[in-house]
């Protein structure tokens, strides 16, 4: 038995115990990867903190990244609405029903399925939620713009690569036009 719990590597040295100052987040380390200085470091230390890290680490306390991820989701939400809404987008029928049948094939008696689907108001809702999120990811692609620019490193990682908005396209911009 000792020499199958050694195969499998149960037996044998211990890692060593590492304590919490080791399992702190470097966020120097961070700023120097990342070639920018945070204003609030104890904001940008909460938001790269998971609530695990929080219950696992004996002796620490402070908040999670949670509250800002649900508001950062709420934000996104926002966008996505008011695309939908600017570009009049709806879930499309037929790709709805598509995603139904796909869903539905799995199954023995998929007509069962289909049917339930379309009988069940709330459960064909988050299907056609579905099939509209893909339909906003789609709209963005079409309509995205791409350029190319020669770059180094250093501006690239600096963000002197991408080109400031000119006095004049901002003025327009702004006032609409």
């Amino acid at each position: 038995m000792k020499f199958i719990r050694k195969l499998l590597g149960l037996e044998g040295p211990k890692p060593p115990v590492r304590s919490a100052r080791d399992r702190d987040f470097d966020l120097r380390g961070l700023e120097r990867i990342l070639h920018y200085q945070f204003k609030d470091p104890a904001l940008a230390r909460q938001a790269m903190t998971h609530r695990s890290y929080l219950h696992a680490t004996p002796g620490r306390s402070g908040e999670s990244n949670e509250r800002m991820e649900f508001l950062g989701d709420s934000v996104v939400g926002l966008v996505v609405n008011e695309l939908i809404t600017a570009h009049g987008l709806k879930a499309d029928p037929a790709l709805v029903r598509q995603r139904v049948e796909d869903i539905a094939s799995t199954y023995v008696q998929p007509e069962q399925v289909v049917n339930w689907y379309y009988s069940n108001e709330a459960q064909l809702s988050q299907i056609e939620m579905a099939v509209l999120e893909d339909q906003v990811v789609d709209h963005i692609l079409e309509n995205a713009s791409v350029s190319e620019i020669d770059s180094n490193y250093e501006d690239v990682i600096g963000g002197r690569a991408i080109p400031q908005p000119s006095e004049s396209s901002t003025s327009t911009e702004s006032s609409g036009a």
